[in-house]
C-alpha cells in the first residue's frame, strides 16, 4: 500500500502501436473494458473502466474513458504516432512513448484515482523494451521506472492494454491520507482473448492470456480463498521440484518454498489484501492463482 507509483493501466489504452492509430480510435475499440481491483485500508472492491466513445477535446479527437464508479473522474486520451497523451489541466500531457528506447525519459504528472490528492510532476525512464505475443497478437511493452520524491519502482506497460496498475503515477504526497490503489485484474475487447495478470517465466509480473486457463487445466487450486493465513494447495499432477512463490500485486516476491508433501502454505503474517500464488518448475509454464488474505 505504500508503493505510490502505480502506473496507469487505463493508460492501458496505450494503444499507440502504429502511426495509423493517430487517425482513429481503433486501438481502443467499442467494448474495450478494463477490470480493476481497488485496495483501501478498509478492504478491496472491483471497479471497471470502459471506452465510452470519441469526442473533441482541446481541438483534437480524443477517446473518452469512464469508470463504473461515478466519483472517479472521466479520462480523455489521444494518440499521435507512437505516443499516448492524457488531458491534464487544460492541455495534453505525454504519458507513454512506444518508440522509446532504454534510457529515454520524459516528464508526466502524478495524481490519484479519485482526484483527491495533489498532482505533481514525475519522470518516467525506460529500463527495457520488448514484444510479447498475447492471444496471437504481438504487443510491445516498456519497462518503465518512476522517479519522484518518496517514490520509485519499475512497471511493465503494454501497448493497447496499459500497465497492471492504475491511471497514472500517484502523487508523492497525499495530504496525510492513504490513497486507494488500482490493480488490473483483466482486459477484454471484441476479437481479443480475455487478458489477465500473472507471473511469467522470468518471474516478472506481466499480462498473460492463458495463466488462469493453464492453472485450471492443471487443476491447480488453493483453499480456503479468502484465507486467514493457512492454505491447502491442490494439483492433479505436481511438477518435479516445484516451488511455491507468493508475490504482491506489484510483483515483489514475499515467500518462496518447495511444494511440501502436506501441500500446505502458511501465509500468516502477511497484511490483508490480494496476492499472486504461483507454482513454478524449471522448464514448465508457471501456474498462477490470485488469493486474498483476510
Amino acid at each position: 500500500m505504500k508503493l505510490r507509483l502505480l502506473l496507469a493501466a487505463a493508460g492501458g489504452l496505450l494503444g499507440a502501436t502504429q502511426a495509423s492509430h493517430a487517425q482513429t480510435a481503433a486501438w481502443c475499440p467499442p467494448g474495450a473494458t478494463w477490470h480493476y481491483e481497488v485496495q483501501t485500508l478498509g478492504g478491496s472492491f472491483p471497479v471497471t473502466l470502459r471506452y465510452a466513445g470519441d469526442t473533441l477535446v482541446g481541438g483534437h479527437q480524443a477517446q473518452r474513458l469512464r469508470y463504473s464508479d461515478s466519483s472517479m473522474p472521466t479520462k480523455y486520451v489521444r494518440v499521435s504516432n507512437d505516443s499516448l497523451y492524457s488531458w491534464h489541466n487544460g492541455r495534453y500531457v505525454l504519458l507513454y512513448r512506444f518508440d522509446a528506447r532504454p534510457g529515454d525519459s520524459w516528464q508526466t504528472y502524478a495524481g490519484h484515482a479519485y482526484g483527491i490528492c495533489p498532482q505533481a510532476p514525475v519522470t518516467l525512464t525506460v529500463d527495457n523494451v520488448g514484444t510479447q505475443v498475447i492471444g496471437g497478437r504481438p504487443l510491445r511493452w516498456l519497462s518503465v521506472r518512476v522517479s519522484a520524491p518518496s517514490q520509485g519502482g519499475v512497471l511493465r506497460i503494454y501497448d493497447s492494454i496499459g500497465s497492471i496498475n492504475g491511471w497514472h503515477p500517484y502523487a508523492p504526497t497525499c495530504g496525510g491520507t492513504d490513497p486507494d490503489y488500482l490493480y488490473l485484474r483483466s482486459f477484454e475487447a471484441p476479437n481479443w482473448p480475455t487478458v489477465g495478470v500473472g507471473v511469467g517465466t522470468t518471474g516478472q509480473l506481466q499480462v498473460l492470456a492463458t495463466a488462469e486457463a493453464r492453472a485450471a487445466q492443471a487443476s491447480f487450486t488453493a483453499y480456503p480463498n479468502p484465507t486467514t493465513g493457512l492454505l491447502t494447495l491442490e494439483i492433479a499432477a505436481p511438477p518435479a521440484a516445484a516451488q511455491v512463490v507468493v508475490r504482491d500485486l506489484t510483483g515483489r516476491q514475499l515467500r518462496r518454498q518447495a511444494l511440501s508433501a502436506s501441500r500446505q502454505l502458511d501465509l500468516r503474517g502477511l497484511p490483508s489484501g490480494s496476492y499472486l500464488l504461483t507454482l513454478e518448475s524449471a522448464g514448465q509454464p508457471a501456474l498462477t492463482r490470485r488469493i486474498t488474505v483476510q
